[in-house]
């Protein structure tokens, strides 16, 4: 018995041609002037202060609790609590 497994997802945003086969590459070409995306799913939680970094995560809900805490403990020496989420799936609409 053979299976085939299901063609994985692909993303595309507006401006660009390349055919992005997970949520961090889309998120890394996206916003270009990162340091850093970790973390895989739908939900970007975006950190502005110093330098851009980018969590992924696969729900609202996660996102939120991150963000909760480094809007806490601060997400870095240079943190001024400028922290946004964002749903990638409707950012590329």
């Amino acid at each position: 018995m053979t299976s085939t497994a299901a063609s994985p997802k692909v993303y595309v945003h507006p401006g660009c041609t390349v055919r992005h086969r997970s949520w961090n590459t889309h998120t890394a070409c996206r916003l270009p002037r990162n340091i850093w995306v970790m973390g895989e799913g739908p939900i970007a939680l975006l950190a502005w202060c110093d330098v851009l970094t980018i969590s992924l995560h696969p729900d609202r809900e996660t996102a939120q609790g991150a963000r909760e805490w480094i809007d806490k403990t601060g997400c870095g020496h240079a943190c001024v609590r400028h922290h946004d989420i964002v749903d990638l799936r409707e950012a590329t609409s």
